[in-house]
């Protein structure tokens, strides 16, 4: 198994990289299986439980633990097969939009220890983590555009929470900030990637991810 997640703020490009990953992947390796779990599995199942704040620890590691549980079973499948020594088109290629970061700059709720468990989990899938930075001089742009963009209820909700567009900005920065300080805390249990993404660089940077799975 190889595979990536993309972790990021919105509007950092993990949706239109992770397109153009999977559409690569698909024309390099046809015949491979290939695994997408975009954020409407890996945190959006979870937006109701939040929003209500009733989420728990135990919810919020079982959910994530059962999204490995699934990868670890595939990967058990396959070390117990006769393709184990030279998988060829048996390999099996994961590639997600968000996992443990969102949670904890969300909600950190989980113990030191639930945290290490996760990472060391997908460390042993040899699935890679990158964080996706929005470079400082384009975040303003890369809101407002995507602020055009969104439908009316994203818009109403954001400008609810942080009360006009300075506060969206300043919103948008300090998460990046807190992703980019978890992804440097957990250096000690697997390498965090963190790639700078200017906004005309989407194809390029998804073809230099795949070069780190292929």
């Amino acid at each position: 198994m190889k595979g990536i997640f993309l972790e990021g703020v919105s509007t950092s490009g993990k949706s239109t990289i992770s397109k153009h990953m999977r559409v690569g992947l698909q024309s390099d390796r046809p015949s491979s299986s290939l695994l997408f779990l975009s954020e409407h599995y890996t945190q959006r199942a979870l937006e109701h439980l939040k929003e209500s704040q009733s989420i728990t620890s135990e919810i919020l590691f079982t959910h994530l633990s059962k999204i490995l549980d699934t990868l670890e079973h595939y990967q058990k499948l396959l070390n117990q097969s006769k393709f184990v020594e030279n998988p060829g088109n048996a390999e099996m290629f994961i590639i997600g939009e968000r996992f443990l970061i969102t949670h904890l700059i969300d909600s950190c709720i989980i113990s030191v220890d639930q945290q290490k468990d996760l990472l060391q989990r997908l460390y042993s899938l040899n699935i890679k983590y990158i964080v996706i930075k929005i470079p400082e001089d384009e975040m303003s742009q890369r809101i407002s555009s995507s602020m055009e963009r969104r439908d009316q209820k994203w818009r109403e909700y954001l400008l609810r929470r942080c009360g006009g567009m300075d506060g969206i900005i300043k919103y948008h920065i300090d998460w990046q900030n807190k992703c980019l300080k978890f992804a440097d805390d957990f250096a000690n249990i697997m390498d965090i990637q963190v790639i700078e993404v200017p906004h005309d660089s989407y194809k390029e940077k998804a073809e230099d991810f795949l070069k780190l799975i292929l």
